[in-house]
């Protein structure tokens, strides 16, 4: 009975202090309660619907002309655009049913891609309230060309009232910007960004008058970029060199050697699908290929049989009987490379973890120097950043990824016998683009037959090589590349790399709100990118925790 009342009590107490801890995130604004908006709650893309009316429309629609150049990824960034790989969102969130958002030639990328159902932000309030703080206020059309608002340490406020503003050039700006379109008729633009403008922080356009049964608001994304790919577009990209043995079947992604000087040596009975391009400064091909996409090289000799379904960007070209060219013919061209990835800094431990044989180990994250197991063994990974000087599995090793995403650094080698497999937990929802392994040393990765392979892997000063009968998903950088032959081999490219924000790419790095009945956003445009980053959104929060204010309300009905 004793008992019984100190429980009593104790929950009594609880129940007092969580009943605080809430009512200390509300306020009272004209009569009615309001709550804080935990920055959790946001995507990269945040569709919300005003309540009591129909008929919501978002068009997602990149270029149809530079397919694969839009992208919207849930996945963490950092403020620089940089991959961080945890704490991912989803790309789109809505209030309203999926099925009222549309995409056509973008890519959408998250935990899960597109999520329903989440609390109503009421973003008439958060514009109207953000145009009460504004640093800078704007009611007539402006264009910003190559210049900055704010900086990295100077987030602003920027209110514009039913005018058009247009960013381009190398312009920069950080914080908020927060647009009221009080006449969303879709005749023109409200909001442009163009060449390699970025917006760090938090966008929000709200659609501010219900009275247009239209009622449309267009947003402009495009980059200056022309159509070259960029390094997320490949499955294999070699720094130096890579060798491609026969029957190669590559289901998504492109295959590209990085060097201004390098060469790309493909054998028979290359099987590629539309998206499929070749980039190599010289590229050789075998007997009876296939290339769905682009050639992109200084010089290029075909064997016979061979189809290229785009275009061959060239300066010399030799082919046997039967060549196909679908696409044009370019010349002259200057060869250029794509934009790499950042590499990691990082240092291992001093813990060293040794399994025998038939050994299932759960890997907690953190920093260690050797972890050995013998063969038959199972490593799993539960997320967050693993700092190792060298990894070896024997055969029929399994490394398995499961909770959220991974990345494992390597400070020397990883190490696999035969039948290697590296996979998301099955039935976790998680896939290649959920491990990134980096490796630092100059050691070789051979990855024998039958290997099963699902991750993202980046070793610049290492070489990979690839056995037969493999299925690879993810994409994979290396300073050589050589396949042998591929009898069975599959690959399919879903890649985490990226280029930065030096490329030719609109970015915008934080997450975006639209509220309203119709959006359409990138408004048919190519290169560019929404990337959802919580260190941005952390900044926006830490800039209004400094004005004394605060920033977001959520209506708690």
């Amino acid at each position: 009975m004793k008992k019984s009342f100190i429980f009593l009590v104790i929950s009594l107490l609880l129940i007092i202090n969580i009943s605080f801890a809430q009512e200390a995130k509300k306020v009272v604004i004209e009569g009615r309660s309001y709550s804080l908006l935990e920055l959790a709650n946001l995507g990269a893309l945040n569709f919300m619907g005003r309540e009591g009316e129909y008929t919501y429309r978002l068009e997602l629609k990149g270029s149809s002309l530079l397919p694969d150049t839009a992208l919207i990824s849930g996945f963490n960034h950092n403020i620089l655009g940089e991959l961080v790989g945890v704490d991912d969102a989803p790309a789109v969130t809505t209030n309203k049913d999926e099925f009222s958002i549309t995409y056509e030639d973008i890519n959408i990328e998250g935990v899960p891609p597109i999520q329903t159902g989440v609390d109503n932000i009421n973003v008439k309030r958060l514009v109207d309230y953000f145009s009460k703080k504004a640093d800078i206020t704007i009611i007539n059309d402006v264009t910003y060309d190559g210049s900055s608002i704010g900086g990295p340490s100077d987030y602003k406020i920027v209110f514009v009232d039913n005018a058009n503003i247009t960013l381009k050039g190398d312009f920069k700006g950080y914080g908020v910007l927060a647009i009221n379109d009080r006449t969303p008729t879709g005749l023109s633009s409200r909001f442009v960004m163009e060449g390699r403008a970025v917006w760090y922080g938090l966008v929000i356009v709200f659609q501010n008058n219900t009275d247009i049964d239209t009622e449309i608001t267009r947003c402009s994304l495009e980059g200056s970029g022309d159509e070259e790919r960029g390094v997320g577009d490949f499955v294999l990209l070699a720094l130096n060199e890579m060798t491609i043995g026969n029957n190669l079947k590559v289901l998504t992604g492109s295959l590209g050697v990085n060097s201004l000087s390098g060469r790309l040596s493909i054998g028979n009975n290359l099987d590629t699908q539309r998206d499929c391009s070749l980039m190599s400064y010289e590229i050789t091909a075998g007997n009876n290929a296939f290339v769905g996409g682009d050639v992109r090289c200084d010089r290029i000799s075909l064997g016979n049989n061979v189809t290229i379904g785009g275009d061959i960007y060239r300066n010399s070209l030799n082919y046997g009987t039967n060549f196909k060219l679908e696409g044009n013919d370019i010349h002259p061209y200057d060869f250029k490379g794509v934009s790499l990835p950042d590499f990691p800094d990082f240092s291992f431990g001093t813990v060293d973890i040794s399994k025998g044989n038939n050994q299932t180990y759960t890997l907690l994250p953190g920093t260690y120097r050797d972890i050995t197991f013998g063969n038959n063994c199972t490593l799993k990974l539960t997320g967050g950043v693993y700092n190792i000087r060298k990894l070896t599995m024997g055969n029929n090793g399994t490394i398995q990824y499961e909770g959220s995403t991974s990345q494992l650094r390597i400070n020397q080698s990883l190490t696999m016998g035969n039948n290697p497999k590296i996979n998301p937990k099955s039935g976790s929802g998680l896939d290649a683009r959920n491990l990134i392994i980096y490796i630092a040393g100059t050691s070789g990765l051979t990855l024998g037959n039958n290997s099963h392979i699902e991750c993202n892997l980046y070793m610049p000063s290492a070489n990979l090589t690839v056995g037969n009968s493999a299925n690879f998903k993810g994409s994979f950088i290396a300073k050589n590349i050589d396949a042998g032959n591929c009898a069975g081999t599959s690959l399919d490219n879903l890649s985490v790399f990226r280029g930065g924000v030096d490329g030719a790419k609109t970015m915008i790095i934080g997450s975006v709100i639209l509220g309203g009945k119709q959006f359409f956003l990138p408004n048919g445009k190519g290169n560019n990118a929404i990337l959802f980053s919580k260190e941005a959104l952390r900044n926006v929060e830490d800039m209004m925790k400094n004005k004394g204010l605060i920033w977001e309300w959520k209506q708690v009905e």
